[in-house]
């Protein structure tokens, strides 16, 4: 009772948005989603995992195990996952069915699905056309998509190397001049050369990054404008809340939960110039019934009706 059709006869001004996980029809339209069938459907955990989970027959249960866990984490990072994807084009196409409906003064309905938002987001594998880029892939041990553009491990922790494009080549050599003669290396003289010799040129820059600490190296490559940066080993909730950066950039609050007590959370995502932006807490089941039900009108009697009906919670 709470489809389009019905919702739209009694308020025709409803912009009703549908988002099933494969559509409303055809072989899948009736199966269930989540964010890992999404992901394995769209191609997106084939993405994110690169060649580090092999494909051949006769693997031993060691190898399927650590590829199941492979296979299961790259389609449920927090960074690249059909769950937020989907979210996204949620909001967007909710945004533009009520721009549609203040311009035109129709509402409509709306349908998306889990999978071509996800589809969307991978248009570069998507899309295909004369020319077309081939679309990098993260190298066997996860740590980037080429020499250039990588983890790489220091003399006390790791960094990522951020210098992929050929216009940043030169200030990459410049800067590492005094440990490494890249300049000079015939392997390396051009784009092309440095494609296909970028096994070699990743070992080179192992050896060297080995040699001094991470610190060293960020200050050192940002100075000479070298993307890099330390990669810190905390989980990301533990960087959101330490003080020098999470809390010191206003991306973590305090709440007081009903049940939980005080405890940090996420600060809203945007900020008005002119109005205030407020992270709650999360709330008990039915804790604010009676309120929003004042709001709509209802009185304390119609509210205790609806309580001794289990209408509401």
């Amino acid at each position: 009772g709470v489809d389009a059709e019905t919702l739209r006869k009694i308020n025709p001004d409803l912009v009703y948005l549908s988002a099933p996980g494969y559509g409303i029809d055809g072989p899948c339209g009736d199966r269930p989603a989540f964010a890992p069938t999404i992901g394995a459907g769209t191609g997106l955990v084939m993405r994110n995992i690169g060649s580090s989970v092999p494909e051949h027959a006769g693997m031993s249960t060691a190898e399927i195990r650590v590829n199941a866990m492979r296979l299961a984490a790259a389609g449920t990072t927090e960074y690249a996952q059909a769950d937020g994807l989907s979210a996204v084009t949620c909001a967007s196409a909710m945004a533009l069915g009520l721009l549609a409906r203040d311009r035109t003064g129709i509402a409509q309905s709306l349908l998306t699905t889990m999978l071509t938002s996800t589809a969307h987001a991978l248009a570069d594998d998507m899309v295909e056309y004369v020319g077309r880029p081939q679309t990098p892939t993260a190298d066997e041990d996860l740590y980037g998509y080429s020499a250039l553009y990588r983890l790489y491990e220091a003399s006390d922790g790791w960094i990522y190397l951020a210098a992929p494009q050929p216009r940043e080549w030169g200030a990459l050599v410049r800067s590492l001049t005094d440990h490494a003669d890249l300049g000079n290396d015939e392997r390396f003289a051009s784009a092309e050369q440095r494609q296909a010799n970028d096994e070699a040129l990743a070992s080179v820059l192992a050896a060297m990054f080995r040699t001094k600490t991470a610190q060293h190296w960020e200050d050192h490559l940002l100075f000479h404008d070298v993307g890099c940066i330390v990669a810190v080993p905390e989980f990301p909730e533990d960087v959101l809340q330490d003080d020098t950066f999470g809390r010191a950039h206003g991306l973590v609050v305090e709440v007081e939960h009903p049940t939980f007590g005080e405890h940090p959370r996420l600060a809203p995502y945007v900020q008005f110039s002119r109005s205030e932006t407020i992270a709650e807490p999360g709330v008990l089941s039915g804790q604010h019934s009676d309120a929003i039900l004042r709001e709509l009108g209802y009185s304390d009697e119609a509210i205790a009706d609806l309580r001794e009906g289990k209408v509401v919670a």
